[in-house]
């Protein structure tokens, strides 16, 4: 069997402006044909604040919290909801929609790659597991992206450990996720308006375990 080309990029630490806008460079330099496949690994100096494409910033942000802690603040490409980047590792996947393993549909395409994030999380130990809801959990309303898991989203013990948002342009996939290695509920939830759930404690609990473990990807 022929092995399928990909590209792994690394780029480490930026401002939000230049990671949003290497996602976007990607998506458009894949559908121009000139690079193949690409998951790209990178994390933010300073710490930002990210909301979805379509998500609503007034009464939902408090944009003036963020400035305070000296976070950037950045619009995605992508959907979803609000997401502070501070300790983690986050990825993004550009890939063909044709591409002969990438279903049709968002919420497939979101199980296929959630599939290799998943091997990851075992890989390093952690009891991960792919969240389908069914309807089992009650929608908050919350603009914060870590208040509910979503479908084929990773779960630790039923909680949300991994955050991910997809959009398709010019006939591309791009996929990017929050793989936190501890947060600062305080900061989080004075930064979105809210109280964050006590899963993100538990959660933040769990993580910090295989802190070291994350630092060696």
């Amino acid at each position: 069997m022929t092995k399928e080309k990909w590209y792994f990029i690394n780029t480490k630490a930026h401002d939000a402006a230049y990671n949003m806008a290497f996602d976007e460079c990607l998506l458009r330099w894949h559908s121009q044909g000139d690079i193949p496949p690409v998951l790209r690994f990178y994390t933010w100096t300073p710490a930002a604040m990210s909301v979805g494409y379509f998500q609503k910033v007034d009464g939902k942000i408090h944009t003036e919290n963020v400035k305070r802690y000296g976070f950037d603040f950045v619009r995605r490409l992508t959907g979803g909801r609000a997401v502070l980047h501070d300790h983690e590792l986050t990825y993004s996947v550009v890939v063909s929609e044709t591409h002969p393993k990438m279903p049709k549909t968002v919420t497939e395409a979101y199980r296929v790659i959630t599939q290799g994030l998943l091997e990851g999380y075992r890989l390093l130990g952690i009891d991960a597991d792919m969240a389908v809801p069914e309807g089992k959990l009650q929608r908050t309303g919350s603009a914060v992206c870590f208040d509910e898991p979503s479908w084929y989203e990773l779960v630790i013990g039923d909680k949300k450990a991994a955050g991910s948002a997809q959009t398709r342009k010019q006939g591309v996939i791009l996929q990017h996720g929050s793989v936190p290695i501890s947060m600062d509920d305080d900061v989080y939830s004075t930064c979105s308006h809210i109280r964050l759930m006590r899963f993100v404690s538990e959660r933040r609990r769990s993580l910090k375990r295989k802190r070291r473990q994350w630092k060696r990807i």
